[in-house]
């Protein structure tokens, strides 16, 4: 899929801020469909000289270990990748002896991606205007 270029569609709106000013145009990706990890997997493998059964292994112990350190606080770093974290919030409570962990809400799991997928994926965006 490299080197094609990323549909956008137009979007209509208004300025938050001064409704009265006339609505502005602005970008807006269109969904190209969904890749699966057996995708990913094989052109992994096709660029190094791990097996497929090496890279499904490594994402299934890369997963294991991050929800473990996710689950105790931790933030985990993917190499190149980014950081994921886990947040959440909960109830007010007059007495923190009064919390229960089902009192917690809005429990997920943040991606900050790095620098360099940041400027990899930039270098690489090329868009196709809807006509």
């Amino acid at each position: 899929m490299a080197g094609t270029a990323m549909k956008i569609r137009w979007v209509l709106r208004h300025n938050p801020q001064n409704r009265l000013l006339p609505p502005k145009y602005y970008a807006a990706p269109v969904f190209a469909g969904r890749r699966d990890a057996g995708e990913m997997i094989r052109q992994i493998a096709g660029r190094s000289v791990l097996s497929a059964g090496d890279i499904v292994d490594a994402f299934a112990n890369a997963g294991e270990v991050a929800a473990n350190w996710l689950a105790a606080g931790c933030s985990v770093e993917l190499p190149e990748i980014g950081s994921l974290l886990l947040e959440f919030s909960s109830e007010g409570f007059d007495d923190p002896a009064d919390f229960r962990p089902e009192s917690l809400r809005g429990v997920r799991l943040r991606f900050y991606p790095s620098r360099q997928l940041m400027k990899a994926i930039k270098s690489q965006l090329n868009i196709s205007l809807p006509e």
